[in-house]
């Protein structure tokens, strides 16, 4: 058992020092990927995970236990399934080596255990974990940015294996379908089902802290202290990852400041109760979850117990690795001002990062051009929603007109670009701010001054000076008011000079002149031309067009969805898997026959060996995600777009192909039970009554698009809907449709810009 113990302990410190010697340029910042070969959880097929787990089910149990087990088998496998396929999960990746590094210090005494369970990172921002009854534990990247110590995160992952190890999903799966057999439809049954169901997990969740605990936590070298630190992660979970003040100064000049009322005198102070009604929660409060911890640990001995076995400095930077990514997230998930808060947190700790400055560029690009499209609401919330110092922001951007988001969007976009003039990304920011300042912004060369108002008075030192050696008290009144104006300081005349510093550099003039004049010929163009005239214009500019024809595409993972409405189980899974398979063959066969060539990034066709082709598809469904959330009013520079670049190269393409089926069984509608009356009325007719009746109701949708990966814009979009089944006839038909029209170039709308 001790050479065990030792062979196990080398293998530690030489995985820890393995991962200690990479270094990460956090200043020019990549993206993570994930590396070697892709686990066998994500390239084996659903059906085959599912007839696995089935083989299991003992006969000797109740028909109806067996019947719930088979369903929550056929449930648990699609969703993990999905998320596993999703391109969200990270593998062989520098923060799911140390997860499993300290996996590895909780289990070293069980090594059946641990060699059964496997942990992957899932890229997204919300602070949590959860584990699975395949074995499978997801965490969060949100958890390793937020928590402060390797200890904390040990604790969560204890928790998370007693969930495995003890079957809680099944069992909570089996109670659920126990408490809601029971039930009639008196709501009081309703209501008492649901709270039992309620108290269940929470019951479940707290097992799991005692368990984790004792059986695996406390026998390690970890800080029984640190577990408390746990509990604040979690209570404090809705916070950026830290707490400090933001000064609207950042956004101006020597030249101007935003208007007092442009800022909060004060901001919410943090709440975070950790006492809160937990009576519908899954969870147990933190308070109760705390202080039955507490009354567990005071007998348990701490000495010499540390909250790092692994370095410190490690741990830092798988910290700092995961805040950088969950910030690529928030602009993935549309969360502007977290993603922009949070890069100036991190700006302490890494003031030179360009990927750092570049997210808060693109932040404030998105917004403004949400702001102008009128959907700045749906991506800022309301500030009184907000707690603690970033409240500052929200209010802020609130209060931004049109123009002042378009000033203050260019400013920092161009300071960065003058660092960086060959990044294509911040060019094309750049170019599409000082269109929308002219088009959309309404900003006109007149309103803005080109020279401070007294440029010998810029230097605010000589200014106070001024002021404090002045005669006598009208003097100094005079003074400051010179002051204020040459700066244009918190009156009715701060955006004539919020840019006057900028336009004292050659070329950001050269640029401000240009688009104007560009913008002042197309406005012009539009409000001269009546209908018929645009039309002639656009006539003329397209006679000579050629047509763009599509040889060549991506092929994004086709979806295909079949539901029953009238169960609770909405999704027939096995059903959806089976389609899906039948749909991607009809995709092919009809590209084929069609002659266009395509690049099929579909998972459940990759091999262990396709990682490169598995994180291209991870980088395209961020590009996805991020598209299809923007609105439609404008087109918009995406930040995963610098991300695709090079995809477009590597696959000689800029077009990417989402197409799918939703088939529903749904409920019969009134209509049909009124046209079976009208129809029985008469003997000839009754056999067609019976059959509107008995006959079931279906509703089938199809959906196809195609992007331009470049632009960001649905070149082509097709989508149909009809009552009836969803019959391969029609499928077909609608294909060929589809893919002759994008191969003809029939129906594109591509951009000649």
């Amino acid at each position: 058992m001790k050479k065990l113990f030792l062979l196990i302990s080398c293998i530690l410190l030489l995985t820890s020092f393995s991962i200690s010697q990479e270094t990460f340029d956090f200043d020019n910042y990549q993206l993570l990927k994930s590396s070697g070969k892709i686990p066998e959880d994500i390239t084996k097929l659903y059906m085959e995970k599912y007839k696995e787990d089935k083989s299991s089910i003992s006969k000797s149990n109740k028909r109806s236990e067996n019947k719930a087990k088979d369903e929550f088998l056929q449930e648990s496998n699609y969703y993990i399934n999905q998320l596993l396929i999703s391109g969200k999960i990270l593998f062989n990746d520098p923060i799911t080596k140390y997860i499993n590094s300290i996996a590895d210090v909780i289990l070293k005494d069980q090594p059946d255990l641990r060699k059964s369970l496997r942990f992957y990172t899932v890229k997204s921002p919300s602070v949590n974990a959860f584990s699975t009854d395949k074995g499978i534990i997801f965490v969060n990247l949100g958890l390793v940015a937020q928590v402060t110590s390797e200890a904390q995160l040990a604790f969560v992952l204890s928790h998370e294996i007693v969930h495995y190890a003890k079957k809680h999903n099944m069992d909570f799966y089996l109670s659920k379908k126990k408490i809601e057999k029971g039930k009639t439809y008196d709501q009081e049954d309703v209501d008492e089902s649901f709270l039992k169901v309620h108290h269940r997990s929470r019951e479940m969740e707290s097992e799991a802290d005692e368990l984790g605990l004792l059986d695996y936590y406390s026998k390690t070298n970890y800080a029984l202290t640190e577990i408390d630190g746990a509990m604040d992660v979690l209570q404090y979970a809705y916070l950026p990852f830290d707490d400090i003040k933001f000064d609207k100064s950042y956004f101006e000049s020597p030249y101007f400041k935003f208007p007092d009322n442009y800022r909060l005198d004060n901001v919410t102070p943090i709440k975070g109760r950790d006492d809160y009604d937990d009576t519908l929660s899954t969870h147990p409060n933190v308070l109760k979850r705390r202080e039955a911890l507490k009354d567990l640990i005071k007998n348990l001995d701490n000495n010499g117990k540390q909250a790092f076995i692994q370095s410190k400095e490690k741990f830092t930077t798988v910290k700092n690795l995961a805040r950088f990514e969950c910030i690529n997230q928030y602009i993935v998930d549309q969360d502007y001002v977290e993603a922009f808060y949070n890069s100036y947190i991190m700006l302490k700790d890494f003031p030179n990062s360009f990927y750092l400055h570049k997210s808060m560029a693109s932040s404030l690009y998105l917004m403004a051009k949400h702001k102008i499209d009128g959907k700045l609401t749906e991506v800022v919330a309301d500030y009184k929603k907000r707690e603690g110092e970033s409240q500052q922001l929200n209010y802020l951007f609130r209060k931004f007109e049109k123009k002042d988001f378009c000033v203050v969007a260019i400013r920092n976009i161009w300071q960065l670009y003058k660092l960086h003039p060959e990044n294509e990304y911040l060019t094309s920011l750049k170019d599409d701010m000082f269109k929308n300042m002219f088009n959309k912004g309404n900003i006109k060369p007149k309103d803005l001054a080109f020279a401070p108002r007294d440029t010998s008075t810029v230097n605010l030192v000589a200014d106070s000076l001024a002021i404090e050696h002045a005669s006598n008290k009208y003097d100094r009144i005079k003074s400051k008011k010179k002051t204020t104006e040459s700066k244009g300081s918190g009156n009715e005349n701060y955006f004539k000079y919020i840019l006057v510093d900028m336009l004292q550099d050659t070329a950001f003039k050269r640029n401000f002149n240009n688009f104007f004049a560009i913008s002042k010929v197309t406005n012009e163009d539009e409000e001269n031309d009546d209908d018929y005239e645009s039309y002639r214009s656009y006539r003329r500019r397209t006679k000579n067009t050629p047509t763009t024809k599509i040889n060549n595409i991506l092929v994004f993972n086709p979806l295909y969805f079949k539901i029953d409405e009238r169960k609770s189980d909405v999704i027939r899974y096995m059903d959806s898997d089976q389609k899906q398979k039948e749909y991607i063959d009809k995709i092919k066969r009809i590209t084929d026959k069609l002659s266009i060539k395509t690049n099929m990034l579909i998972p459940s066709e990759f091999t262990a060996d396709d990682t490169e082709i598995y994180n291209d598809y991870s980088i395209l469904k961020d590009w996805l995600t991020e598209s299809f959330n923007m609105p439609g009013e404008s087109s918009y520079i995406l930040n995963s777009s610098q991300n695709v670049s090079p995809l477009i190269k590597k696959y000689n393409t800029q077009y990417i192909d989402v197409s799918g089926v939703l088939s529903a069984r749904t409920h019969k509608m009134p209509q049909t039970y009124t046209q079976a009356c009208v129809w029985s009325v008469y003997i000839i007719t009754i056999p067609y009554s019976i059959y509107l009746i008995s006959a079931p109701d279906y509703y089938s949708y199809y959906f196809h698009t195609v992007l331009d990966l470049k632009t960001g814009q649905a070149i082509y979009y097709n989508n149909s809907s009809f009552y009836n089944r969803d019959r391969n006839d029609y499928l077909n038909s609608k294909l060929y449709d589809s893919f002759n029209q994008i191969r003809k170039g029939k129906n594109l709308r591509i951009s000649n810009n």
